[in-house]
């Protein structure tokens, strides 16, 4: 028996599937997550924390994340986090199980 790692945050950025994922309108964490769906992921990482990060694509379909947060009881809260950076769009998604403001932030790190 492997002794069970407890953490206060886990982060989580799994691969998106190579640059193809800013093809598609929507990014589904369902089908396109590759060897792991997300879901899968959010089970394994709930087992030792109860606050998780994800760094997914921007155009990651916030219904999936949702779901996510509503498959644990009770629910966790989702904080999603835009950053706007020079090359590429991204986003920060927080699930945790003690309560937050579910919010939408966009943050900038380009220089104005």
């Amino acid at each position: 028996m492997f002794p069970v790692l407890q953490a206060d945050t886990i982060f989580l950025s799994p691969p998106w599937g190579g640059p193809d994922y800013v093809k598609r309108k929507t990014y589904d964490i369902k089908t396109m997550l590759k060897p792991h769906n997300g879901q899968f992921l959010f089970n394994v990482a709930k087992g030792s924390t109860s606050r998780i990060v994800m760094f997914l694509p921007r155009n990651v379909d916030i219904n999936h994340l949702a779901e996510l947060s509503l498959s644990v009881s009770p629910p966790w809260s989702l904080e999603v986090i835009v950053l706007d950076l020079p090359v590429y769009l991204a986003s920060l998604f927080l699930f945790s199980a003690k309560h937050i403001n579910s919010r939408w932030r966009r943050t900038s790190s380009m220089a104005s």
